[in-house]
């Protein structure tokens, strides 16, 4: 009886010592997963990247492809001038109306500039003054949303001009309507405010300082429904 106890509680020892070992080899722990953080910081770009793939600003021969042109006869300024910081080898002819002849070029910092000239008017032997130039540089994003604007010296003893370069998102037609609806304007040689379609179909507009003063500011609709605002600059020593 003694054995049989004895055998008995042997095997019933060994039985629980599978049962543990097979219970220890279930109940491993599986590996943890990655947590949401870990598996979002392996996948994202991070605010840096973000920054990079920003849409970069356009380059000035996107918003004004005169600027593209080869170089000729006509990219020759009127007379001389200081230009300061401007590159004179970007200089390019934009167009000529009654009032002016236009320009437009970058300085050493990449900003636009404007550069006007009065369009002589004399038909005789008067020796021909262009005057000074009215000049206006600002950064690209400033000309996208304002556009370029000048007073233009037209001479001894005559009164000055102003030119606005307008935005290149601008629309001739809007444009037209606009200014076709300013009292006693029209559209025969030099109207009171002129409307220029350039050769790289920029717009710009040219009127007296008078004409400028009295009405204030124009206000043209834009593309994208807001307003665009032009007002007479400031005179400026050339």
């Amino acid at each position: 009886m003694i054995v049989k106890h004895a055998r008995l509680i042997i095997s019933t020892l060994s039985v629980g010592a599978v049962l543990v070992g097979s219970s220890a080899c279930i109940s491993e722990p599986e590996s943890a997963p990655a947590s949401s953080s870990e598996v979002q910081g392996s996948n994202s770009s991070g605010p840096a990247t973000e920054t990079a793939q920003q849409t970069p600003p356009p380059q000035a021969e996107e918003l004004y492809p005169a600027l593209k042109r080869t170089p000729g006869e006509d990219d020759q300024l009127p007379a001389k001038a200081d230009l300061g910081n401007i590159n004179r080898d970007s200089v390019r002819w934009l167009g000529s109306s009654s009032y002016t002849a236009q320009f437009i070029a970058t300085d050493s910092e990449d900003n636009l500039c404007f550069i006007a000239w009065a369009t002589p008017g004399h038909g005789d032997a008067t020796p021909v003054d262009y005057g000074s130039p009215g000049i206006q540089c600002s950064t690209i994003p400033e000309v996208q949303q304002q556009g370029l604007s000048v007073r233009v010296d037209q001479g001894e003893g005559s009164d000055g001009l102003v030119a606005h370069l307008l935005p290149p998102d601008m629309e001739m037609p809007q444009v037209k309507k606009t200014i076709l609806a300013i009292p006693g304007n029209h559209q025969d040689l030099r109207p009171p405010v002129e409307i220029m379609d350039n050769v790289d179909h920029s717009i710009t507009l040219a009127m007296g300082t008078e004409t400028a003063d009295d009405l204030g500011g124009i206000e043209i609709p834009r593309p994208d429904g807001e307003t665009l605002t032009l007002t007479s600059p400031p005179e400026t020593d050339n």
